[in-house]
């Protein structure tokens, strides 16, 4: 839930300098849902997805004039099709997504409660990254405006609500790493990468609901920056955190290890994360397929990882891209490209 999201939010979005936390001091807790938020990041964290929708479902019914409720229920969808990079869920984010908009809107009329504005603007966040993924750039621009300036207000309602700079530091770092999009329309954009990485890693070590996702966000910016003890730093605090770690800090582990040429281990970590996806997910298995046929080719093994690249190659041939999501890293086209170079060099 970190570039897409992150390549959308408008340009005039800014931050004043950073706030100087105390050592272990956390950000403000959400009055109504904070037991909620912390239990649903854990099931979620932990891929126990089945209880995380039927907590929801009981948020809801309890809840049903919140937006909090229906913004869980999103993540929760939304963590599940990032986790497999399948799209079985979209609809259902968006159903709930709009709930969550429609009910914080309709109070903010009468509250000005930070964390309704939080809410709002996270509902808006989710909304622009699936009309981002959509191809949807004014619809995904103007929600990532919105999205900007709820969470900026939420902020300046409650200084001490640091979950909400994770979503700047994202900005602040991808608009000019990745983002062409961004530049084209905004070239005298000044570069803030620096001040992202900065402000995501307050997040990481501030947030109440964010750390994780802050975490693991801050480790893929630093190995986009090519900080890669840095990035695998981070990324093992995430998975000292979690047991079973996530698929995402899985791959991101196996990729920080192929930058280090570590291929044992690189095989060991894609072979452990390929086994954990479904079928369905025929784009992740392809590259986890080609990250051990390099591992092998690392290790000289090379009739091995020939034969992996013939199954890597044919398994590709029947990815569905309307259900399936891209690699934060690279889109499958260019995976695919990996594949046939791969192909070649082993030939």
């Amino acid at each position: 839930m970190i570039t897409l999201f992150v390549l959308v939010l408008p340009v005039l979005c800014d931050a004043g300098e950073l706030p100087s936390p105390a050592v272990g001091e956390i950000a403000t807790a959400d009055p109504l849902f904070d037991e909620a938020a912390r239990r649903l990041g854990y099931l979620s964290d932990v891929g126990r997805y089945d209880d995380a929708w039927a907590l929801c479902d009981s948020l809801r019914i309890a809840f049903p004039d919140q937006p909090a409720p229906f913004l869980n229920t999103a993540i929760v969808y939304v963590n599940w099709m990032q986790s497999y990079r399948l799209s079985d869920y979209e609809s259902e984010v968006d159903e709930n997504v709009k709930q969550a908009i429609d009910n914080g809107t309709r109070l903010l009329k009468t509250s000005d409660d930070p964390w309704l504005s939080f809410h709002v603007g996270s509902a808006y966040g989710y909304r622009a990254m699936a009309r981002f993924r959509r191809h949807n750039w004014i619809g995904a621009f103007l929600d990532g405006k919105r999205s900007n300036e709820h969470l900026r207000r939420a902020l300046a309602r409650d200084p001490k609500l640091y979950d909400v700079y994770f979503a700047l530091g994202a900005y602040h770092y991808w608009r000019t790493a990745r983002s062409g999009f961004l530049r084209a329309v905004a070239f005298w954009m000044p570069d803030k990468r620096d001040l992202g990485l900065q402000q995501m890693e307050l997040a990481s070590r501030h947030g109440r609901y964010i750390r994780h996702g802050a975490m693991h966000g801050l480790a893929l910016s630093l190995y986009d920056a090519g900080e890669i003890e840095a990035a695998l730093a981070v990324n093992q605090q995430v998975m000292d955190r979690i047991d079973p770690s996530t698929n995402g800090s899985t791959f991101m582990r196996g990729r920080l290890l192929a930058r280090q040429e570590s291929w044992v281990e690189v095989e060991k970590t894609f072979r452990g994360l390929q086994a954990r996806l479904p079928a369905a997910a025929v784009g992740y298995q392809v590259e986890c397929k080609y990250w051990i046929a390099r591992a092998l080719q690392g290790q000289q093994r090379t009739d091995e990882a020939r034969q992996l690249v013939r199954e890597a190659l044919e398994l590709s041939k029947s990815r569905d891209e309307k259900h399936e999501l891209e690699s934060a890293l690279e889109s499958f086209a260019t995976i695919r490209k990996q594949l046939m170079s791969l192909s070649e060099q082993l030939q």
